[in-house]
């Protein structure tokens, strides 16, 4: 085995100070203790090669409690990278970080409406099935809330959250409270593997290890060069050749280390992929399996392992306006915004049309647009920050979305009406939302 300079001189460093004479021992001591936790430190990094880019930028960062949008700003304006954490000074994950902003010059993304997303079509179900971020999870182990099945997974910190890293083949499965809907959505964020990511639902006793879907199931495929949903033995797919969009996010670079947003749209037999804000597979005819379970297959390498985390699988149930008049109101995961801000995300665009569209066929409806968050962080500034939220929708959709501003009235309210508890991903992200309510 080649040895580097730095273990040599540290091997030699530990020769000298085993043959001190007593005298000294102490202050060896001192240094042969030191020399370990380097060699220790060096052998760590050079098992965690792939992320040490990304940790190196995090540790040059600004940090910023999540509630302190003063020292955020000020960041931002001076073009420095912000990590937002908790009181406690624990990075959020990855999802509720500002975008990083390295190059002050570099354009704004997109407000909703505008550039690509003036297209995009996804709507994610308004009922949780399952919300994991990983946050909760001790790093180097299995997440409890999967189930694994064969190969090699873990938790490991990156890129201010926590991620379920395969460092070669792995096989898990998500478990899910009921079985999955005729309408569903699923989400997540992954670096994705030149070899290939597929995943495909499931019975609880199906055969994973077997890849039993390889029957007459479709599932999602994602790899370096073919992304889409594939129905095996020659039944009906949707797929594309992915390299060009990779050049149009990336570049000149590699897609290794890069994380991506991947969403999944089902209704019936009509199924729809995403990846960033393009649809890249189509597909009517599909036979996804409908199950109590998701199954997960990564094939990865230790040089460049599979980052996959911030999962999310909603239910769709009854069409807006038929919710409104039965209940007297809807809640939407649909409209997102920017960490700790009233800025609305722009894949929040089909949700705020569909709402837009909705009023203007019914003119004579009237809404109030409530802003709720979950309980974390202060609550004077949860309830600022709501009202602002409900504030910047409404606003979208008397400008933009071509609806009477008389129509529309909004109110914030901050933590004080949960739907569900908090002490669970699901309930947070379910108290996180914007509701309509019929006036």
């Amino acid at each position: 085995m080649k040895r580097t300079p730095w273990i040599v001189a540290l091997g030699v460093l530990l020769a000298t100070a085993a043959a001190a004479p007593p005298a000294q021992g102490q202050i060896w001591k001192k240094i042969k203790d030191k020399a370990k936790e380097k060699i220790e430190q060096k052998v760590e990094a050079s098992s965690d090669t792939v992320m040490d880019k990304s940790l190196d930028v995090a540790a040059n960062a600004v940090r910023c409690v999540v509630s302190d949008k003063a020292c955020i700003k000020k960041a931002q304006n001076a073009g420095q990278q912000v990590v937002v954490t908790d009181k406690s000074g624990t990075p959020l994950p990855a999802a509720q970080q500002p975008a990083a902003t390295a190059d002050k010059a570099a354009p704004s993304s997109p407000n909703p409406g505008e550039g690509a997303w003036a297209n995009y079509d996804f709507v994610p179900g308004e009922r949780i099935l399952y919300k994991e971020d990983f946050t909760n999870e001790r790093v180097g182990n299995f997440p409890r809330r999967l189930e694994f099945v064969d190969g090699n997974a873990e938790v490991v910190t990156w890129n201010g959250g926590k991620w379920v890293r395969v460092g070669e083949d792995a096989i898990f499965a998500i478990p899910l409270p009921e079985v999955l809907p005729e309408r569903f959505t699923i989400e997540f964020q992954i670096t994705l593997p030149w070899w290939g990511f597929e995943m495909w639902g499931g019975p609880g006793d199906g055969d994973p290890k077997g890849r039993a879907y390889n029957g007459k199931y479709t599932y999602i495929m994602l790899g370096c060069c073919e992304v889409g949903l594939v129905t095996p033995r020659n039944g009906p797919k949707s797929t594309i050749d992915a390299r060009p969009k990779f050049e149009d996010v990336l570049g000149d670079k590699s897609i290794d280390g890069h994380l991506f947003n991947v969403r999944i749209q089902g209704d019936g037999a009509y199924l729809k992929l995403y990846l960033e804000d393009k649809r890249l597979g189509n597909l009517p005819n599909a036979t996804f399996l409908r199950g109590n379970k998701l199954y997960v297959y990564a094939r990865s390498s230790r040089e460049n392992p599979v980052m996959f985390g911030n999962i999310s699988v909603n239910a769709g149930g009854t069409p807006m306006y038929e919710a409104i008049m039965q209940n007297g109101r809807f809640a939407t995961q649909g409209i997102l915004f920017d960490v700790d801000s009233d800025r609305i995300r722009p894949e929040s665009t089909p949700t705020l049309n569909e709402i837009a569209d909705m009023l203007k066929a019914h003119a004579d409806l009237k809404i109030l647009i409530e802003g709720h968050t979950d309980n974390t962080g202060d609550a004077a500034h949860n309830q600022t920050l709501s009202d602002g939220r409900a504030a910047a929708v409404k606003t979208y959709l008397s400008t933009k979305g071509g609806v009477d501003a008389s129509r529309l009235s909004s109110q914030g309210f901050g933590a004080t009406k949960p739907t569900k508890p908090n002490d669970t991903p699901e309930g947070r992200q379910a108290n996180r939302r914007v509701e309509l309510v019929k006036q």
